[in-house]
């Protein structure tokens, strides 16, 4: 049994190959017209360069929904949060709440009112 050689990787081939069984080129010359074969592999080349562009294309499709999908939870959720804390700012302007200053002012008043509570407590207490 003769061997083929690949002429492009130079490995040995049995007689009966086709193609190269380590780089896939075609070791026998009867076996497909020359001109055929490039038509043939450039025909296939075109056709994995389209698969991959429309790959790309999908991906990038992807990204773009994907971010349109965060940017409207986004939106939900900044809603969700800002509705209710619009409605308790506006409720602590309207009782006269306007910054922690007035928090402060508030809580030493009720530490005042609170003193002057027990002391009033101390001062009624029979006994």
């Amino acid at each position: 049994m003769t061997a083929l050689i690949c002429g492009n990787c130079r490995t040995e081939n049995a007689e009966d190959a086709r193609f190269c069984k380590k780089c896939g080129k075609r070791v026998s010359d009867d076996y497909i017209d020359p001109d055929l074969e490039q038509r043939l592999y450039e025909r296939i080349e075109t056709r994995l360069t389209d698969k991959w562009i429309s790959k790309d294309a999908v991906e990038k499709d992807m990204a773009l929904n994907a971010a349109t999908k965060l940017s409207e939870w986004a939106k939900l959720f900044g809603i969700a949060l800002g509705v209710p804390a619009t409605i308790a700012v506006g409720i602590l302007a309207f009782v006269g709440i306007k910054s922690t200053a007035d928090l402060a002012s508030i809580e030493a008043q009720t530490a005042a009112l609170k003193k002057t509570a027990s002391d009033l407590e101390a001062q009624y207490k029979p006994g």
